[in-house]
């Protein structure tokens, strides 16, 4: 009687195993599904702003709403670096 109950609740405990494995894997799968989806979605947003913020496309906006604007020439930019003393010191600041 009792090789009966341990073989009837191994059987019990394999089922229950089995159907919490084939839940996980179909939760697994739909998930998978969503993240291709969404890499695909954030591909497709990546290639639109690269295509809106092209030169000929500000070009282009800045001509529309007739802008007199253009690019700045290498000797109008200003490079600002960071002092090597105060790399490290404060990490709570963002890093452009």
């Amino acid at each position: 009687m009792l090789i009966i109950a341990i073989g009837a609740f191994g059987a019990f405990g394999y089922l229950w195993l089995n159907t919490r494995c084939d839940a996980t894997s179909a939760q697994i799968k739909q998930l998978e599904r969503q993240k291709a989806d969404l890499t695909r979605l954030v591909a497709n947003e990546q290639a639109k702003w690269s295509n809106l913020v092209s030169y000929e496309n500000v070009m282009k906006l800045l001509k529309t709403h007739g802008v007199q604007m253009d690019w700045p020439t290498e000797a109008q930019i200003v490079r600002v670096q960071r002092s090597s003393a105060g790399r490290g010191q404060d990490s709570s600041l963002a890093r452009n």
